[in-house]
């Protein structure tokens, strides 16, 4: 391992070379690794930004509809977001991609 790949921050790579078939943002890879330093390497710190993320753009969408419609049509906003098996199961939470710092960015 000493082809300095570990200390690669910029750059995803896939076995010591850059993977140019996968490149995302790099943010969600720095976040992950700043979990595995503070909690050791498991799933739940690797899923950890990705949840984090997801709940807040849960949160930021329950914000914008109270302030633009209401309390109620909030409350029902981030229910039907936060039960929808595609946003938590396969996008957000479960699977530690990017699209949840994605979608969170976007709000």
């Amino acid at each position: 391992m000493g082809d300095g790949a570990e200390h690669q921050w910029i750059g995803h790579t896939f076995r010591g070379e850059l993977d140019y078939y996968n490149t995302k943002p790099p943010l969600n890879f720095w976040l992950i690794a700043v979990s595995f330093k503070l909690f050791g390497v498991s799933l739940i710190s690797l899923r950890l930004a990705s949840v984090i993320a997801a709940l807040a753009t849960v949160s930021v969408l329950m914000w914008w509809v109270r302030r633009r419609v209401g309390e109620a049509n909030a409350l029902f906003g981030g229910l039907v977001l936060s039960t929808m098996f595609a946003f938590f199961y396969v996008h957000a939470c479960r699977t530690a991609n990017t699209d949840a710092l994605n979608t969170c960015s976007s709000c």
